[in-house]
């Protein structure tokens, strides 16, 4: 189930992941195991930026660092205080992340914060050595139970969704075998209906002409 989960989380990353065709030289895929480091090399070959952001998730969601360029103040998020080392300069700056986990899977952004001076703000561009990045897990023995089987959210959800599909087949089959049937009865009714009405004229007329 684990590999499983994994591909789904590789194959929706890669698919939101926007590859241009001049970027994939520079940008890359990358397999890591339970516990490895990753290494990032994050550069730019323009000048005018003020810091480097380094970004997880498929919408940048997490910052896990910023470095500025001129006092080379590193500022690192909670969760990666402890894990993350830098080095070299900011226009050429090899990272590491140590420790990584499933977790830590997705997609990870170099940013370069640019100073507008004409709107006075400041935003995001890519450089280059953004990575996707999808960690193996490590395998982990079933504990020890009762023999009574457990219902996990992942199972809860396949479950759900083969009974919603099983649902829906029938109402199908039921609806196919239905409606030909309604069609069939209202048909033989407007047939039998003229007959009645043939009926009774012709007792009028024969009523008529024994007069």
């Amino acid at each position: 189930m684990a590999i499983i989960l994994q591909c789904i989380i590789f194959f929706v990353s890669a698919s939101h992941y926007n590859w241009a065709a001049e970027e994939q030289r520079n940008d890359k895929m990358i397999w890591l195991k339970w516990g490895d480091s990753l290494t990032i090399q994050c550069s730019t070959t323009t000048d005018n930026y003020d810091g480097l952001y380094l970004l997880w998730g498929l919408d940048e969601e997490t910052e896990i660092f910023f470095l500025h360029k001129e006092t080379k103040k590193l500022t690192i998020g909670t969760k990666y205080r402890s894990r993350v080392k830098t080095e070299g300069e900011v226009n050429k700056l090899t990272i590491t992340i140590a420790n990584m986990t499933e977790d830590d899977s997705g997609v990870y952004w170099c940013k370069y914060r640019h100073i507008n001076e004409a709107m006075g703000n400041t935003d995001r561009a890519k450089g280059n050595g953004s990575s996707l990045v999808v960690v193996r897990g490590v395998y982990k023995p079933c504990p020890p139970g009762d023999g009574t089987p457990v219902m996990t959210p992942t199972l809860v959800t396949v479950t759900a969704i083969s009974a919603g599909s099983v649902f829906l087949l029938c109402v199908v089959i039921i609806f196919i075998w239905l409606v030909p049937r309604v069609q069939k009865s209202s048909a033989k009714k407007r047939r039998v209906q003229p007959r009645r009405n043939d009926s009774v004229y012709e007792d009028m007329r024969r009523t008529h002409l024994s007069h």
